[in-house]
């Protein structure tokens, strides 16, 4: 469920990612650390796909709120 909000949260902020490049790495990293999330929830396994899960839900969570603190809104192009 996390993920789901994370991803939500992370695809708001599309419009900001011409404007700014490190709105535009963080925004890389959250989708990837979200896609290897679901990897990890949905393919692997055990304890080691929920150890996946969780590095990947902290990482984009990470991301998320470095995107948040980089006020993309106030960038001028």
């Amino acid at each position: 469920m996390a993920v789901i909000l994370t991803l939500i949260g992370t695809l708001g902020f599309t419009g900001y990612v011409k404007e700014s490049k490190i709105v535009a790495a963080f925004y890389t990293i959250s989708l990837i650390s979200i896609a290897i999330s679901l990897f990890g929830t949905f393919v692997i396994n055990g304890e080691t796909g929920s150890l996946v899960m969780i590095i990947g839900g902290i990482i984009s969570i990470g991301a998320l709120i470095g995107i948040i603190l980089t006020k993309p809104e106030n960038v001028k192009v």
